[in-house]
């Protein structure tokens, strides 16, 4: 695992900087009420998301796929998939085809307080440019950080998307992926298979009374698969970028424009190599200043 340098607000205006310049008509927004503050589990988070900040993104998803008159890209819950494709569904997709409902940015959603805890696999590592530079050293990567990017690389696999992410009440994780091209196959489809057959569960459902509703989505899979495909990545080729809740400090990017910015680009470009450019310099997203 290491940082995604390239992914940030400075990139992010130099990729969309025409398109954010311009001014549109958008809806106004639903208030979050009083009763929806309070997340007890997966399933409130994801209530408060769906009412709320699905919303705000898929109209501005809307309005600059019309002006730039690019197939419409939504994101939506993962049940949209479609289900004769695959038998996983992650809590949420990407679609930009409603004929084939494909997911072209699946992510998944974790009811934890803690933010996403991981360490670089390798400290020193090469950029598309040609320089070096450090991944951060956060102490080891929690168990629940490394099975939560097990589960969600696995929907982005077998989606052959580029990008993926978790989602919590405290931040979300924006995955890049890179195709593994020294590891044999098999080594690197057993690193890259979940270990346990069974769901998740984090800490706070197996303290929840029997009353309280379950935090699972009705979207959710759990670990039990089989699939026979040679893998593209494992876990030391995961790039990543933590982005909090809240209003963004300056020179940070909001977490609604990372997600719009990572639907846009999943919807241009989504193949999985071994590198890539830095983003303001890979051409394939030059559409959106063009």
């Amino acid at each position: 695992m290491e940082a995604w340098v390239d992914f940030n607000l400075d990139q992010v205006n130099s990729i969309f900087g025409t398109l954010l310049d311009q001014e549109f008509s958008l809806p106004e927004y639903p208030p979050v009420l009083p009763m929806q503050l309070t997340i007890r589990n997966e399933r409130s988070f994801e209530s408060v998301v769906l009412g709320y900040n699905c919303i705000i993104v898929n109209s501005a998803l809307k309005a600059a796929c019309e002006h730039l008159k690019l197939k419409q890209v939504a994101w939506v819950s993962g049940s949209y998939v479609d289900p004769s494709s695959v038998r996983n569904f992650p809590d949420w997709a990407g679609i930009c085809n409603e004929s084939t409902r494909k997911s072209i940015l699946p992510g998944d959603s974790k009811f934890t307080a803690d933010k996403f805890n991981w360490s670089a696999t390798v400290h020193n590592y090469e950029l598309a440019d040609g320089t070096t530079s450090d991944g951060p050293v956060t102490g080891e990567t929690s168990s629940i950080t490394e099975k939560s990017l097990m589960q969600v690389n696995h929907y982005a696999k077998i989606h052959k998307s580029r990008y993926c992410y978790l989602i919590s009440p405290k931040e979300a994780l924006f995955v890049r992926r890179r195709k593994d091209e020294d590891i044999p196959a098999s080594e690197s489809l057993a690193n890259n298979r979940p270990s346990r057959l069974n769901p998740i569960a984090m800490p706070s459902q197996s303290q929840r009374s029997d009353s309280e509703p379950k935090s699972s989505s009705p979207a959710t899979s759990d670990y039990s698969f089989t699939d026979n495909s040679a893998p593209d990545t494992n876990m030391q080729y995961l790039e990543l970028c933590a982005v909090p809740w809240g209003i963004p400090v300056a020179g940070e990017i909001s977490l609604n424009l990372a997600l719009w910015a990572t639907h846009m680009i999943s919807a241009v470009e989504n193949d999985v190599k071994s590198s890539y450019p830095i983003m303001s310099d890979d051409p394939a997203l030059r559409i959106f200043s063009a």
